[in-house]
């Protein structure tokens, strides 16, 4: 179940941002009560009640799960809990959506100013918008220069992908991210939101869609060699779903989330997170500037184990470049409590 791209016209060859129409599952608007444009508010993202916000999301109730983790010293059971409603994205934030960001003028979550990310949600507190983090979003350009997008493979999504506005877009940084959800009423997922998907709610399926080895039907990967001809438009694995009808959480891009990690810090997930766990150092407004990203990108072709649900453990770099293997989808708190 392949994206359909024929309502896009992407970005020109010219380096100029296209006029970009709505993708496949991923959209660039929330529909006709839409909190995008100019602005530039986080959205009602604690109580996301608009149909538009949450059409093409997977919404499911939170809970207590188990799961299983990678640590240093092998594979250990885990558990954490949600205690609210919760919503993802079923595909990775294509170019078309990011365009439509560009062409409304890159707005600033919060107008530039401090404002919650999660205003009515368990996060109030914790996900706070820091005007510092203003600057990484318009003094970048990583999404146009893959000479400065951390990899050797020429990704340059929004001029090379031409017309391909439902490919995922990639050489987003941090802030970058967190601003294309909040443009929409969203916000970055945390790691334990994103666990909870790729288990299935705790299921522990091997794989996010079952046991069936992974191939390009499943995951967009190099464990044959060729990447499964990446880049590919978002869904493209459908077989790869989830058990929630989530795609590409192994395989494509890697994701940035909402958890702030020690720089050059490669932490594993406690064995007993508690409630809504934010991460490693809590709130994440100060302190070293590193962000985590999760799941398997395309460029992976190690082993199928580097695709297992228990394997799934979280790596952190720089918050404010870029990176041609990382992309991102968005979450919402739906109902809390």
């Amino acid at each position: 179940m392949s994206a359909d791209s024929s309502s896009t016209d992407g970005a020109g060859n010219d380096g100029t941002v296209g006029d970009s129409g709505n993708v496949g599952t991923d959209t660039g608007t929330t529909g006709s009560d839409s909190e995008t444009g100019t602005d530039s508010s986080p959205g009602d993202s604690g109580a996301a009640s608009d149909a538009g916000t949450l059409a093409n999301m997977a919404v499911v109730d939170g809970g207590t799960f188990y799961f299983t983790v990678l640590s240093d010293g092998g594979y250990i059971d885990a558990q954490a809990t949600l205690d609210y409603e919760v919503a993802i994205d079923r595909t990775e934030v294509t170019v078309a959506t990011f365009t439509a960001w560009v062409n409304a003028g890159m707005p600033l979550p919060c107008g530039g100013g401090a404002c919650s990310l999660d205003p009515n949600g368990p996060y109030a507190t914790t996900m706070m918008w820091d005007p510092t983090w203003n600057a990484g979003i318009t003094g970048t350009n990583d999404y146009t220069d893959a000479g400065n997008c951390g990899f050797s493979i020429a990704t340059q999504p929004v001029i090379t992908y031409g017309t391909r506005g439902d490919y995922p877009i990639t050489c987003v940084n941090w802030p970058q991210a967190e601003a294309v959800c909040a443009w929409q009423g969203k916000r970055l997922p945390t790691e334990t939101e994103w666990r909870f998907f790729v288990t299935g709610q705790g299921t522990r399926p091997l794989y996010p869609w079952g046991a069936a080895a992974p191939d390009c039907k499943h995951a967009i990967t190099d464990l044959g060699g060729s990447a499964c001809g990446f880049p590919v438009p978002v869904a493209t694995a459908d077989a790869g779903a989830s058990r929630d009808g989530v795609f590409d959480l192994v395989g494509s891009m890697s994701e940035w989330e909402w958890d702030l990690v020690t720089a050059g810090q490669q932490y594993t997930y406690p064995q007993n997170a508690g409630t809504d766990y934010v991460g490693p150092t809590g709130a994440g407004t100060n302190g070293p500037q590193s962000r985590d990203w999760v799941g398997q990108d395309f460029s992976q072709g190690a082993g199928s184990q580097y695709f297992t649900t228990g394997w799934e453990g979280a790596s952190s770099s720089s918050a404010w470049s870029g990176y041609d293997h990382c992309g991102f989808r968005c979450a919402v708190t739906v109902r809390y409590p």
